[in-house]
């Protein structure tokens, strides 16, 4: 499984992405065991950046997934956010 959704450059995009269709970032399978039915696990909200600017669009929500099966959570980031780390 890809952990990056590829196509979602700002936080903008991500942002109107998870209102507008919140299952693009749906893995296709759970990346533990392997099964394909994922559930949606509501979200949780990360910092995406760092903003000098006053409009800031922190934090931002980031879906969750349950496997059906061995009931652990997964979650995909938009090409924007760098995994672990909270800056560009």
């Amino acid at each position: 499984m890809r952990r990056i959704v590829i196509g979602i450059t700002s936080l903008e995009q991500h942002i109107e992405a998870v209102k507008a269709n919140p299952e693009h970032y749906r893995p296709r399978c759970c990346p533990h065991c392997g099964i394909k039915l994922l559930w949606r696990h509501g979200h949780y909200e990360r910092k995406a950046g760092r903003q000098l600017e006053q409009r800031s669009l922190n934090p931002v929500p980031i879906c969750r997934y349950l496997c059906s099966g061995c009931q652990r959570t997964c979650s995909r980031l938009p090409e924007c956010i760098a995994p672990r780390r909270w800056y560009d």
